[in-house]
């Protein structure tokens, strides 16, 4: 076009924080030309509401020409806008019904169970049932918007050596994980907590699903927000706004078992330098029990290549009988066990030959299969005395 053009670009749609003042910018084009100009929009406010639409920016353009040629009649001016790189801080607007996206779902998690960790060949033979095991799932929600919540997995893991699952108990599907409604953050500062517990009242099968010992729980959620909404709601949001969920698996001491079994070596041991004239070696012993527990023990050493030389307590010995139980399962008694163990003389060259030890205790609750409740004030005193009597060389 034969003229030079002055725009002028503005919108009461983008509001500059610094100034509190609406977008407004002058263009000036000289005859014949085009020209790309950018705006950074950082620091400011985008009102994607003009009162009656939503998700609209809107933008207005003024023109004035000043002539500097005749016309053609073929002159054209034009204009086009986009906007890119978008990022934000804060988002204040409508998500939408039912809406979902990759990024808020699914959600997956392995929770390990230490308590079930030991690879005893025996440990299969074991029994052990706990009365009241759970699950507490927490929702910690920071995003403007009310959410519905499907836990579409949940499952027990116990692998085999090439990671294949010896474990099939699974929870995928019970009705009590399905559809959970999670509340709206208040504020963008105010995450809201919405917990689920999964408990024998609501999901009889989680008893049985602990009780298979699995080594991992795995869990997977899905979901979306503004569940069943109707018309406008507001939603609000920051950068680093995060709906999060964690599972606890909560194990009560409270059941009974029968031949768990613990395994231990102690490595590098010399007791090469024992005199040959020791007479005798006595292990004098004095437990006393408030847990209702039966333990015992099998200690044997060996030379380096793990061949016994010596068993210092036979295998299946109990060593600390358990408390007594009420028809509850709480102890009424202390229990007082002592005992003393005896190396010989003859014993003392196989003794000597020593470079490991291997210990094996075991653990039977109190008048299996009686149920029993273990608590965190319930004590083991332990006093263990050596008498080294030497002989005559």
């Amino acid at each position: 076009m034969p003229a030079t053009a002055s725009f002028t670009i503005s919108s009461s749609s983008i509001i500059d924080l610094s100034t509190n003042l609406n977008f407004n910018k002058n263009i000036v084009l000289a005859p014949n030309t085009s020209t790309l100009v950018s705006y950074d929009l950082g620091n400011h406010l985008l009102k994607l509401n003009d009162g009656v639409n939503r998700s609209r920016l809107g933008l207005s353009y003024s023109v004035k020409l000043q002539k500097s040629g005749n016309a053609t009649g073929l002159e054209q001016i034009g204009i086009s806008a986009s906007l890119n790189n978008i990022s934000f801080n804060k988002f204040i607007g409508y998500l939408g019904n039912n809406y979902t996206h990759p990024n808020f779902a699914p959600y997956k998690d392995t929770v390990p169970i230490t308590l079930f960790s030991s690879t005893e060949p025996t440990y299969t033979n074991t029994i052990f049932y706990l009365v009241d095991p759970k699950f507490d799932i927490r929702f910690y929600n920071e995003v403007g918007a009310s959410a519905e919540i499907d836990v579409t997995r949940l499952d027990a893991y116990t692998p085999d050596a090439w990671g294949n699952n010896l474990n099939p108990n699974t929870l995928t599907g019970s009705a009590v994980i399905q559809n959970v409604v999670i509340n709206s953050a208040t504020g963008f500062s105010s995450p809201v907590t919405t917990t689920l517990s999964i408990n024998k009242n609501n999901e009889p099968q989680v008893v049985p699903f602990i009780n298979s010992r699995p080594k991992n729980v795995i869990y997977e959620v899905n979901g979306n927000i503004n569940p069943n909404t109707t018309g406008y709601v507001r939603n609000f949001f920051t950068d680093t706004s995060k709906i999060r969920v964690d599972l606890d698996v909560i194990l009560p001491l409270w059941g009974n078992m029968k031949d768990l079994v613990f395994v231990d070596t102690i490595k590098d041991v010399d007791l090469s330098n024992i005199p040959e004239e020791t007479k005798k070696v006595l292990l004098r012993t004095y437990f006393e029990s408030t847990f209702p527990i039966d333990m015992g023990i099998e200690v044997v050493f060996t030379d380096s290549l793990y061949l016994p030389q010596y068993v210092f307590i036979p295998a299946n010995t109990v060593v600390i009988p358990g408390a007594s139980v009420d028809s509850n399962g709480n102890t009424s008694s202390p229990k007082i066990f002592k005992k003393d163990y005896i190396i010989p003389q003859s014993a003392m060259p196989n003794v000597r030959k020593t470079r490991r030890i291997l210990i094996r205790a075991f653990a039977n609750t109190t008048n299996y299969p009686t149920n029993i409740k273990i608590y965190n004030f319930q004590k083991l005193k332990v006093r263990i005395g050596v008498d080294v009597q030497p002989g005559v060389k």
